[in-house]
């Protein structure tokens, strides 16, 4: 087969967006990737330095918080996570990514609990953006997303609730898996 007609037989072309699967699996890798703290530790600590991803590359991470305020019986914090990803290879529902920031993904995240009835909330943002390569395929994945969850006590069983919308690599997103689920395209 002479080279002109490899390059005319590739049934992917360069620059192709993602499908709606592919960026739900990019955003829970980059999540997975904020929690995670078993990776090789190049500097710092697992929440605040340099880290290695999980097939290659690395990421550098910086955990920020705020001192707690309490008002009655309601306790607030925020915290936030910025992921700066360098040739980051990571693995998601079958698919392997290769990230870099753009300038970053970030997470943003007001946390509020109330003692008395057991409560226990959240608020946040979503936001930034990574280039991304997956296969023979590359772009920008920008993230714009709000996230709303909690839960509350009852009896020996706590009832999780949340909701997130917004858009994840240009397109429309919705979440709601208490369990910690893949996010549910709505577009």
């Amino acid at each position: 087969m002479s080279a002109s007609a490899a390059c005319g037989d590739s049934a992917t072309e360069p620059g192709e967006p993602l499908s709606p699967r592919e960026a739900e699996a990019l955003l829970d890798g980059l999540m997975a990737l904020v929690s995670d703290t078993t990776g090789g530790l190049i500097s710092g600590t697992p929440l605040d330095g340099v880290q290695s991803c999980p097939l290659g590359g690395q990421v550098t991470k910086t955990f920020t918080s705020s001192t707690p305020t309490t008002s009655g019986d309601t306790t607030r914090t925020t915290i936030g996570f910025t992921l700066d990803p360098d040739r980051c290879v990571l693995s998601s529902e079958g698919w392997e990514f290769t990230v870099d920031g753009n300038p970053e993904f970030r997470v943003v995240m007001t946390l509020s609990s109330t003692g008395t009835d057991l409560e226990f909330h959240m608020e946040g943002t979503v936001g930034g953006a990574v280039d991304w390569e997956l296969d023979d395929r590359w772009g920008t994945c920008v993230f714009d997303m709000t996230i709303s969850a909690g839960a509350v006590q009852n009896f020996a069983e706590p009832q999780f609730f949340g909701e997130g919308t917004g858009t994840v690599c240009g397109v429309d997103v919705e979440r709601f898996d208490p369990a910690g689920g893949a996010p549910v395209g709505s577009g």
